[in-house]
C-alpha cells in the first residue's frame, strides 16, 4: 500500500513508518506541511494527517483532497481531539489521537487494504472487469474457470487457473487446491481439510497444499483482519 504521511514532526513520520512496517510492506510518502502535499504530482492510497500545521491545516487539506481524483484515505492523527468534529470526510476512515497504539494504526491499516483491495479489478477476456471484492472464489471446470461472485453471477474465463492465480499473487488470494482459488476475505475459518466460507459453504484443500494454505490463512488474519 502506498502511505502518506502528513505531519510538519519529524518523529511522527518515523513512528508511523516503523508501526506500519510491522503489519506489511509498504511504500511511503513524506510530507511536512499541507501545501507540499497538495503540490504533489502523486496523492498516496492511505493518508496519515495531522490536522494542526501551519499554515494550511490538515482540515483545509481535507476539503481540496475532497476535489481531486482519485483522493486518498484519510486517517487524522493528532493531539487536539476537540477539533475532531469539524474533520468529518467522505474518505475519512478515523481519527487516532497521538500517542497512539500499534493495535489501533493496525485496525485501519486492514480496513484501507480491504476498501482498496474491493476497488481493484480484473480484466476478462472479453474486457469484462470485474472486481476483486466481489470475487468470492475461482473454481476450475474442464476448459473454464469459473468465478463465483457475491452476487450471485457466474462469470466464466477461458483463462487457466495456474495464470489467475499468478495474476492474483499480490491480494488476498490462495491457491487450496486444483480446483480452487480462494478469496480470504470471504474465509470464516480453516476446519481439517476444508476451507469454510462466510456463507457457510465448504470448499476442499489439497494435502499438498493444507501446509501452505493454514499459513496464508495465518498470515492473512495477522496483517489483515480487523480487531
Amino acid at each position: 500500500m502506498r502511505i502518506g504521511i502528513c505531519d510538519d514532526n519529524e518523529k511522527e513520520h518515523a513512528f508511523l513508518m516503523q508501526t506500519c512496517d510491522l503489519y506489511g510492506e509498504h511504500t511511503y510518502m513524506h510530507f511536512y506541511s499541507g501545501e507540499e502535499l497538495l503540490h504533489a504530482e502523486r496523492f498516496p492510497e492511505l493518508l496519515f494527517l495531522d490536522i494542526e500545521m501551519s499554515a494550511l491545516n490538515g482540515l483545509d487539506v481535507m476539503y481540496h483532497l475532497e476535489r481531486s481524483n482519485p483522493s486518498p484515505y484519510i486517517l487524522f492523527y493528532t493531539c487536539h481531539i476537540e477539533l475532531i468534529s469539524d474533520a468529518f470526510g467522505k474518505k475519512v476512515l478515523g481519527f487516532l489521537r497521538k500517542p497512539v497504539s500499534a493495535r489501533e494504526i493496525r485496525k485501519y491499516l486492514c480496513r484501507a487494504e480491504g476498501l482498496l483491495t474491493a476497488q481493484e479489478t480484473v480484466l476478462l477476456e472479453n474486457d469484462e472487469k470485474l472486481s476483486l471484492g466481489n470475487i468470492l472464489y475461482i473454481e476450475s471446470d474442464g476448459n473454464y474457470s469459473i468465478f463465483h461472485t457475491g452476487t450471485r453471477e457466474l462469470v466464466f474465463s477461458r483463462i487457466g487457473m495456474k495464470e489467475w492465480a499468478e495474476q492474483l499473487s499480490h491480494a488476498s488470494f490462495s491457491y487450496i487446491h486444483r480446483k480452487y482459488i480462494v478469496n480470504l476475505y470471504h474465509v470464516r475459518d480453516i476446519s481439517g481439510q476444508f476451507m469454510v466460507m462466510a456463507d457457510g459453504e465448504r470448499l476442499p484443500i489439497s494435502r499438498r497444499r493444507l501446509r501452505e494454505t493454514r499459513q496464508n490463512f495465518k498470515d492473512f488474519l495477522f496483517h489483515k483482519k480487523s480487531f
